[in-house]
């Protein structure tokens, strides 16, 4: 059982959260494509949004399951951090509405991100893979139409957290960390991951 008791002690991030994910997101930027368009940095914010939000949701939930009825106590501040990252999510942009409008943008080539540095991780590949599929579904239905929306919009999801997921292990490795704990990461994210349907399902052009 964790030592709950002891998870009181830390103060709450939530008045540096702003500060910390602006000051790491301009550094992420600058160091892929420097001076880029405004919309590269709202893109890789995108990103970085729906995948922090997913983890964070998934490892409090962990959390408090590990620390029993104690998760629930005020003191340990896990209920009160869910119900931040909650809002984290609402705040300045809902998830929903920006993965929509990311996604929408990159399928139209409205704009692109940078692609990914090395193109033999499973990552890679599932992020190229699902992104050729959903290129495929743009060129074969008109943009908004029912048929888009039916097939395109339910992968929008997968397609912004491959992305984000992608940029995460690239980073880690970038930085140096140690290949064990980057490896869990890969292999915890890999575990989620949504087969696209096979180029087969679309109608011939």
């Amino acid at each position: 059982m964790l030592n709950c008791d002891r998870l009181a002690e830390f103060p709450s991030p939530y008045h540096q959260f702003s500060d910390a994910t602006y000051t790491y997101i301009d550094s992420y930027c600058s160091s892929i494509c420097g001076d880029a368009d405004y919309r590269i940095r709202h893109g890789v914010a995108a990103c970085f949004k729906v995948v922090m939000l997913r983890a964070s949701h998934k490892s409090l939930l962990a959390l408090s399951n590990r620390c029993g009825a104690q998760g629930l106590f005020g003191h340990n501040w896990i209920v009160s951090l869910f119900d931040e990252m909650r809002g984290i999510g609402i705040a300045e942009g809902n998830t929903l509405v920006l993965l929509i409008c990311f996604a929408s943008k990159l399928l139209l080539n409205r704009y692109s991100l940078p692609a990914p540095k090395d193109n033999r991780s499973l990552l890679s590949k599932y992020e190229v893979g699902i992104f050729d599929y959903l290129r495929l579904v743009t060129k074969s239905y008109t943009y908004r139409s029912s048929d888009f929306a039916s097939r395109d919009l339910p992968n929008f999801l997968n397609m912004t957290e491959a992305i984000g997921h992608r940029m995460a292990y690239e980073a880690a490795v970038s930085d140096g960390l140690p290949a064990e704990l980057i490896q869990i990461f890969a292999h915890d994210v890999t575990k989620d991951l949504r087969a696209a349907p096979p180029p087969s399902s679309l109608p011939s052009s």
